[in-house]
């Protein structure tokens, strides 16, 4: 019998969204509120490449970590897990970071 993984609706008749396994409202809301998060993170990476100064990009990449641990926080409150590509951003962004950071203390 299908069940969301949120709020616990079951029944026979619940339709699950086949890649989240949430009902449809709890499946919509995860998108609304993640989407935000989503949209912030994507145009911060973007803007990364324009900066050449450290300061700035490190004060880039501490908002997209920001927005990336909140958005992780949300998988987690919805029982799923962050897809791969989220985890590399934040992986990419550290890296970034640290370079600034090498170049800021020559």
């Amino acid at each position: 019998m299908p069940q969301c993984k949120k709020c616990g609706k079951k029944g026979l008749l619940l339709k699950l969204d086949e890649k989240t396994r949430l009902c449809l409202s709890c499946n919509a809301a995860f998108v609304e509120s993640g989407k935000h998060l989503t949209e912030k993170i994507t145009e911060r990476v973007n803007l990364i490449a324009q900066f050449d100064d450290p300061k700035t990009v490190v004060f880039r990449c501490d908002q997209i970590e920001e927005s990336a641990n909140k958005l992780i926080s949300l998988h987690k409150e919805y029982f799923l897990e962050p897809r791969s590509e989220l985890l590399d951003v934040v992986s990419w962004c550290k890296g970034i970071k640290q370079k600034a950071l090498s170049k800021m203390q020559k």
